[in-house]
Order: C-alpha cells, then sequence, then structure tokens
C-alpha cells in the first residue's frame, strides 16, 4: 500500500482536471445534437478509470523505441514504470504515506482510515445498485412474454417498473401491463422505437460503467454531475433517434405523456427507461419537430484537437522523463544479479555499498543499502514507501532479498557522482522513483551537556583494530544494544542512533571532526527492560561518559518518499 496514496491522489486531480475541461467543452455544445454531448459526458467519466500515467508509461516506451538507447540501459533491461512516469512533469505524485510506518512512529494512521472510508463508500453504492438490479432482474424473470414483432425479448408484468430495457449482454425490454390497449399503434410504434434507440446505442453498458464509476468515486461531486449530463442527453438523444427515424412528433409526445401519466414510477438505476431528465423539456422539444444541427467542420477540428491535446501532454511528458532518465550520470558497465545459492560471503565481508577508484561494489547488498548509498542517507531522515523486501538478510548459509552488484567507472569520478549514478541505476533496474519532503515532526536533538564534551577528536587512521567477532552482551544485560566501531563524527552517530532509537536524531552538538566513543568506538548500553544491568542506559552513558544529551524536540526533518520499487529484472 505503501505507493498507493500518491498514485490516487495524483489520479485524481488530474481526472479532476479534464473532468471540468470536459463539462466547459460539452456545456458549449449545448445547441448541437445530444449524442454528440452524450460522447463527450462519457468520454469525461470513463477518464477516471484510466490513470494519464498509462500515457505517460508509453511515452517513456515510445521514446526507447525511437531512439538508440544507451548500452548501460541496455545491459541494465532499462524500464521506465508507470509509477516512474507520473513522477515526470505534470505528473509528479503527491506525498506518500505508508501506514506500516505511521504506526511505527506512533502517529495516527490518518490515511488508512481515509482509504478504508474509500472502500466501505464503494461498498455501499455497489450494495445499493445490487439490490435494485436483483429487484428488477426478479420482476423481469416473473414477467409474462409478449410478441410485439421486435427483435429483442419482449416481456410484460405488473406496472411497478415503467417501460424500460434491462440488461447489457442480453436486453430485455419489460412493458407494463395494458400499455399497448392504452395507446394508439402510432404512439406505440413511437415509445417502442424509443427503447429500440436504447438497444442499438447500448446505453446500458455506458451506465453501467457510468456507475462502476460513481461507485469508485462516490465522494466526487465531478463524477456525479457527469452522469446527470449522460442520463439527461442519453434520453434526448433517443427522443432525437426516434424522429429521425420516422415517428410523428405529435404522436411521440402524446405516447410519452400517456406512459407517463399512466405508468410514472420512480426511474430505475438498472434500466434504460422512456422517463427521466427534464420531461416538460423534452415534450416541448419533440411537440416543436426542430432537430439538432449537427456539428460543422470547425467545431469538429477543434475537438480533434483537445483530444489529441490532452493523449499528447502526457505521452510527452513521458518521453521527456525517458529522456531525462536516459541523460542522466551512469556507470560505464554495470551489473546486477540475485545473490545466488553458489556465492558464499568472503572473509572479512563488509555490509553495504563498497566504494573504490572506477569501482563500486555491493555483495549481499539489498535495495536498502543501494537507496542508502545513492542518496546518502545518514540515519537522521526518514523513509516512506520502502518495501518490504528491500531488507537483505545475510549469512554464511544463504541470503534473501539480497543481491551482487558490481560496476565500473571512469577512475576520476567522485564519490558524489557515483551516488548519481546509482540513482540512475535504481531508475532502470528497480524501477525506483522517489523525491524529497521536509516535515516538521517530533525529533530527539544530541547536544553538548553543561560540562562540555568529555571526548576529544580522533583521527580515524589511527583507530585500534577492530575486535573480531560479533559484540556479546554482558549476562546480566541480555537484551543490551551495541554501536560499533571506530572514529564516528556526531553526525554519524545521530545516523546511528536513529536506527536504534526508531526516531530522528538530530546533530546539535555544533562539533566537528572525528571522535573514538569508547573502546574500539563502541557504545554499549542496556535494554529498556533491564532496571539493574553492569551496562548504563544510554541517557547515562552518554551524558556522564562523553558530555552529550539527548532531549525531545520539534524539528524539520527530511523524508525520502519512495512512490515505487519493483524487483530487478535478471541480466
Amino acid at each position: 500500500m505503501n505507493a498507493i496514496v500518491p498514485l490516487l491522489l495524483n489520479h485524481l486531480w488530474q481526472s479532476t482536471m479534464l473532468a471540468a475541461g470536459v463539462l466547459l467543452v460539452g456545456s458549449a455544445l449545448g445547441r448541437y445534437r445530444p449524442a454528440v454531448r452524450f460522447r463527450i459526458w462519457l468520454v469525461g467519466s470513463l477518464q477516471f478509470l484510466f490513470p494519464l500515467g498509462l500515457l505517460a508509461d508509453l511515452g517513456g516506451q515510445l521514446h526507447q523505441l525511437l531512439h538508440v538507447r544507451h548500452p548501460v540501459a541496455e545491459a541494465a533491461g532499462a524500464s521506465f514504470p508507470l509509477a516512474r512516469q507520473l513522477g515526470a512533469a505534470l505528473f509528479v505524485p503527491a506525498s506518500s504515506i505508508s501506514t506500516d510506518q505511521i504506526a511505527s512512529h506512533g502517529a495516527f494512521p490518518w490515511m488508512a482510515l481515509l482509504l478504508a472510508a474509500w472502500a466501505c463508500g464503494t461498498l455501499a453504492v455497489l450494495a445499493i445498485w445490487l439490490r435494485e438490479w436483483l429487484r428488477i432482474r426478479a420482476l423481469v424473470r416473473n414477467a409474462t412474454p409478449l410478441d410485439l414483432g421486435l427483435p429483442v425479448r419482449t416481456v410484460s408484468g405488473p406496472a411497478q417498473l415503467e417501460l424500460g430495457v434491462f440488461g447489457v449482454l442480453r436486453p430485455v425490454l419489460f412493458v407494463p401491463e395494458g400499455l399497448p390497449q392504452t395507446l394508439s399503434a402510432g404512439e406505440l410504434r413511437a415509445v417502442l422505437g424509443h427503447e429500440m434507440c436504447h438497444v442499438r446505442r447500448r446505453d446500458n453498458l455506458w451506465a453501467a460503467l457510468q456507475m462502476l464509476v460513481q461507485a469508485a468515486f462516490w465522494f466526487h461531486p465531478l463524477v456525479w454531475w457527469l452522469g446527470r449530463c449522460m442520463a439527461r442527453d442519453r434520453e434526448l438523444a433517443c427522443d432525437e433517434g426516434t424522429l429521425r427515424h420516422g415517428a410523428q412528433a405529435d404522436e411521440y409526445a402524446t405516447g410519452l405523456l400517456k406512459v407517463c401519466r399512466h405508468y410514472m414510477s420512480a426511474p430505475a438505476a438498472c434500466m434504460a427507461g422512456l422517463s427521466g431528465s427534464d420531461l416538460k423539456r423534452r415534450v416541448l422539444w419533440i411537440a416543436g419537430g426542430a432537430l439538432a444541427p449537427a456539428l460543422g467542420a470547425h467545431v469538429r477540428w477543434l475537438l480533434a484537437l483537445l483530444v489529441a491535446g490532452a493523449v499528447a501532454t502526457p505521452l510527452a511528458a513521458g518521453m521527456l522523463q525517458s529522456q531525462a532518465v536516459a541523460s542522466s550520470p551512469h556507470f560505464e558497465v554495470a551489473s546486477i544479479r540475485a545473490w545466488g545459492t553458489h556465492d558464499r560471503l568472503p572473509v572479512g565481508f563488509v555490509a553495504g555499498v563498497q566504494l573504490s577508484p572506477g569501482r563500486v561494489l555491493g555483495q549481499c547488498v539489498g535495495l536498502g543499502s543501494l537507496v542508502y548509498f545513492a542518496y546518502r542517507l545518514t540515519g537522521t531522515e526518514r523513509i516512506e514507501g520502502m518495501p518490504k523486501w528491500a531488507g537483505a538478510r545475510c549469512s554464511p548459509s544463504g541470503a534473501t532479498n539480497a543481491y551482487m552488484l558490481q560496476a565500473t567507472m571512469p577512475q576520476s569520478t567522485t564519490a558524489d557522482q557515483a551516488r548519481r549514478m546509482m540513482q540512475t541505476l535504481l531508475a532502470r533496474r528497480f524501477q525506483f522513483a522517489a523525491h524529497w519532503e521536509t516535515r516538521r515532526m517530533p525529533v530527539l536533538a544530541l547536544e553538548v551537556a553543561k560540562g562540555g564534551l568529555k571526548i576529544k577528536p580522533s583521527d580515524p587512521a589511527l583507530d585500534p583494530p577492530r575486535p573480531r567477532g560479533v559484540a556479546s552482551c554482558p549476562a546480566d544485560a541480555p537484551g543490551c544494544q551495541t554501536l560499533c566501531c571506530g572514529s564516528t563524527t556526531m553526525t554519524e552517530l545521530a545516523g546511528s542512533l536513529s536506527f536504534v532509537l526508531g526516531r530522528p536524531v538530530i546533530d546539535h552538538t555544533g562539533a566537528s571532526g572525528s571522535y573514538l566513543l569508547g573502546p574500539y568506538g563502541k557504545l554499549q548500553w542496556r535494554g529498556d527492560r533491564e532496571a539493574t544491568s553492569s551496562l548504563p542506559a544510554l541517557p547515562t552513558l552518554l551524558h556522564e561518559q562523553y558530555g552529550l544529551d539527548l532531549k525531545t524536540a520539534r524539528g524539520l526533518v527530511k523524508v525520502l518518499v519512495i512512490t515505487h520499487a519493483a524487483r530487478p529484472r535478471p541480466d
């Protein structure tokens, strides 16, 4: 669910802008044939079901087909997913919020509640319409077959339903009992012609799709407005179609009034009936006999340009994004594959990505380690949207979610340039997309105590040898925690403490340089549930031995919001 929220929010505002444009265009065509406006409303409604990011993704793929791929992209199997295209130009996603991570930080899961309310509303609307559909189906099944010489199955039953067509794949015309005897031959032929127009136009299919849109976006007023416009112009289009097929205007208007007088009932949402829309306006328009004009050539050209622009804009954005990724810094040669059963951890194995002149090496690394290297994360930042499979587990007996990375670059490449190259590799191979945000949230401030620092700067080159083996806890503190080993800066210490404490720790010491904290640079303190131990608590350790304090505060924290990530394809 990590990437659902930004995609939904992004899709909502894009669809809202398009729907508003569709309403303006449709309203401007008020004097033309209602069938034209109906198609415009239908397009404006159905676009809610198709994210524009799909077109942006297609634009990225077209850019790859029309241009020679970069050799590194070929070797890496370059791919530009929907989520990455949503980050292009006008398709920048909104903030991603992971409910799992919100809960871990103690914040209230607003996004989870909103998504749950959205789903409950959708289910409620679908349940109401399903109940109505089942009611109508029962009435139609129990109705008596009626032969009126029509190309669809016709049944007759009690006047609990109005005259209308039920069903999508196999439409059935329901005729209230006594209707053929109430109308003259011309009037009956006209009103039945109206219903056959609904069948020819497949109006029940379009109505069902519109109901699906309304159920999915039940809270959106433009969706319901488009639905009302569709229902109005659907009836007007069939009125016009009936007249164009030879019905007499006076007979049709009279027949419509008789049907509504004797067999009027509440319009059913699952049927294309005779009533609906503004009945008085329809009768006056039918009696007038004046048909709406067809679209002129200049109007058709204008509509074609608008449609082309709506399609071309996301396509162009996808192509621009693809071009930006292709031209971004890249490794000369890069290979990444899943850590196999034949791979063995080398002696002196060091976790994480190793950077050396002209080379980047990652042995048994997960996506999380690659992201930390690429974005130079220290631990004081927050990460949202990281997939659960991003953390690798490595042991001599095997590994999970781990990869082997080897990449080469010019010898003169700086560390910052290598990190940007890694970002490009992540985008291509892991389909990785993310952006930075700054938020104010509760933090812990690492400050110098009143007595001043009790440690002296150190030289990392003179650090004592790192102890062999895993740091163990004393017997009276089996749940101790350890930070190990070597010289560290205060910023690095704050980042390490952020990992351990699960809360951003910000360096407010103002101290520069490196410091050797404890023997071999190892900090060790008792667990939270160990009241008595030979080890001190973390606040006591920092205050008494190092002259540092941790204080609660609120501060600005950088947040890396991950909007998409996928497992890489094999080399």
